[in-house]
């Protein structure tokens, strides 16, 4: 917690592959009074965490809010020239010349139709590089009641799938028409204290 900048009106973190591999990992800001955007990272501080890596991205516009689409690229929304309103908003697209390699394979993914993903893909999917392709994979395996598939999926090599392989036994022990399962506690030995 700190002071950063003035009037925060929207933030959104790259999800993993939108716009490309230099700007992994940063949170995007945007400071409306000022008509200034900003990126920055963090790092862990201990217990806590540190921003490093600041810089402004963009100037001029009194962006309200931030986003980053299914394409991979950085949208935001005016409030329509400033005082007094004048109800007519505008979007606002920042993209990269050179592109994350899985942005397109990602676009495709978020557009495709999980329920017709096999179980074998959706578990694959729980590590792929881009958040919203785990989430929507998670989801899928959880509606269809993969425990068995969640539970070794939990027991991988993949950081990151292994997590959200947990969050999703996490939902389907919170169903009531799911019965609880003990499995979660023999990922108590893992030494990846994420995990």
């Amino acid at each position: 917690i700190s002071l950063y900048k003035d009037g925060p009106a929207g933030m959104a973190f790259n999800p993993g592959t939108a716009l490309n591999e230099e700007w992994q990992n940063y949170l995007f800001h945007t400071s409306a009074p000022n008509g200034q955007q900003w990126g920055f990272q963090v790092e862990q501080n201990g217990a806590s965490f540190k921003m490093v890596n600041d810089m402004q991205i963009s100037n001029g516009v009194p962006i309200v809010g931030i986003n980053l689409g299914p394409d991979g690229a950085l949208y935001g929304v005016d409030w329509g020239g400033g005082y007094p309103l004048n109800q007519k908003g505008a979007v606002w697209k920042w993209d990269v010349a050179k592109k994350h390699p899985l942005r397109e394979e990602t676009a495709a993914k978020l557009k495709s139709d999980f329920s017709k993903s096999s179980v074998d893909h959706l578990v694959k999917d729980l590590g792929h590089a881009d958040q919203r392709v785990r989430l929507k994979a998670q989801f899928e395996l959880v509606k269809r009641k993969c425990r068995t598939e969640l539970e070794e999926a939990a027991l991988s090599s993949n950081r990151i799938g292994i997590i959200h392989a947990i969050w999703g036994i996490g939902q389907l022990n919170r169903r009531s028409v799911i019965s609880p399962s003990d499995f979660i506690f023999t990922l108590f030995t893992n030494k990846d204290p994420e995990v």
